[in-house]
């Protein structure tokens, strides 16, 4: 059986919450009580949904109706599956907020640094992307899960959290483009790297760039797969393709005005953005998900 963690606790109360709780793939010799459980669509049935090896990390956070962290439990190594489980005693009855976000440390960080017992406020708790200027090779992956629920008196209860892709992949293939030698780099510009403990962006200034760099398949075309943070209809993240050789722009467009063209586009569920572009003398079609979305002159610098 594995025990949960409490991080920020010190050592007698830690001992008290070891003695009160478990992290679990199942529930034999788990004591009984609330049970929090991860609800998803594993990646082996359909592609682009949750790869259970990417969850190389679970931190649970527990706030009560008043928004005062009550609980932050945390597993460093967890086996996903849908039968995992988180198991906590002595939560008494009432609404709570449960958070988890999955895949942290690594690029991501929290706020604040040390999450207090009775005093911290869910409105002041956050998740950030750290990094300079540059997120070179894209991000690892992360997952969010959030949901408000009541907490009964009974002796077991069960509570299942949608867990959510919290980045997304650009997959980029090109046609058209003469033979060269020359070497091309994939750069994404955002400011996405601040969310608040709903998921919801947090506005700021600070643009960045997710950059890797393309590989050429044997007729000389473009390739390249970068993972980013959370996109959304609303946003203006701008997609570009650099020659490093000559240190020009080959291309630039509004990612998301992009995608936009997709008929129904769902941000929340879509999280895998296969690119095609068309090279025609100074035109570039644009083929996403398999919507040509633009088939005209467009974003050739």
């Amino acid at each position: 059986m594995k025990l949960f963690t409490r991080t920020y606790l010190p050592a007698l109360l830690l001992l008290s919450a070891l003695l009160a709780g478990c992290i679990k793939e199942d529930l034999s010799g788990c004591l009984a009580g609330l049970q929090i459980y991860f609800s998803y669509t594993p990646e082996t049935y359909t592609r682009g949904y949750i790869n259970e090896t990417e969850v190389k990390r679970i931190d649970l956070f527990v706030f009560d109706a008043e928004e005062i962290l009550r609980g932050v439990y945390v597993d460093k190594n967890p086996t996903l599956s849908l039968n995992y489980c988180i198991a906590i005693d002595n939560l008494p009855a009432g609404d709570y907020n449960f958070v988890a976000w999955c895949g942290v440390p690594t690029h991501y960080k929290f706020i604040p640094q040390q999450f207090v017992i009775g005093q911290t406020k869910l409105a002041d708790a956050l998740l950030y992307l750290e990094h300079e200027n540059e997120v070179t090779n894209g991000v690892l992956p992360l997952f969010y899960a959030g949901k408000t629920e009541f907490v009964t008196n009974a002796d077991e209860q069960k509570i299942y959290l949608p867990l959510n892709k919290a980045y997304n992949t650009i997959n980029l293939t090109t046609e058209g483009l003469p033979l060269n030698n020359n070497d091309y780099q994939l750069l994404v510009y955002d400011n996405n790297s601040i969310y608040d403990f709903d998921y919801s962006f947090v506005d700021n200034d600070n643009e960045f760039a997710y950059t890797t760099q393309c590989q050429k398949d044997p007729n000389g075309q473009l390739l390249a797969s970068l993972n980013i943070l959370k996109l959304a209809a609303h946003r203006s993240p701008i997609i570009k393709i650099k020659n490093q050789t000559t240190n020009t722009l080959l291309y630039s467009e509004n990612l998301v005005t992009l995608i936009n063209e997709i008929k129904n586009i769902d941000y929340n569920n879509t999280h895998v953005f296969n690119i095609h572009l068309r090279f025609m003398g100074p035109n570039v079609s644009v083929y996403i998900n398999g919507w040509w979305v633009v088939d005209d002159e467009i974003g050739l610098i």
